[in-house]
């Protein structure tokens, strides 16, 4: 799962990371960051390998 984050507040969540950067197009200005989230059994944990992608929008 992918989650939009703006100013730490969730925004939206995706099941891959090319929807979430498409939907951010239709986001205010803004800086967002895209957290990937995988499943730890019946927990969701944000997958530190994978990190989180910051995106500046003008």
């Amino acid at each position: 799962m992918y989650e939009i984050v703006r100013d730490n507040f969730s925004v939206a969540e995706f099941g891959t990371m090319a929807e979430a950067v498409e939907h951010i197009k239709y986001l205010p200005s803004g800086r967002y960051i895209v957290r990937h989230w995988r499943a730890d059994g019946d927990d969701l944990m944000i997958a530190p390998r994978l990190g989180n992608y910051a995106i500046n929008k003008p």
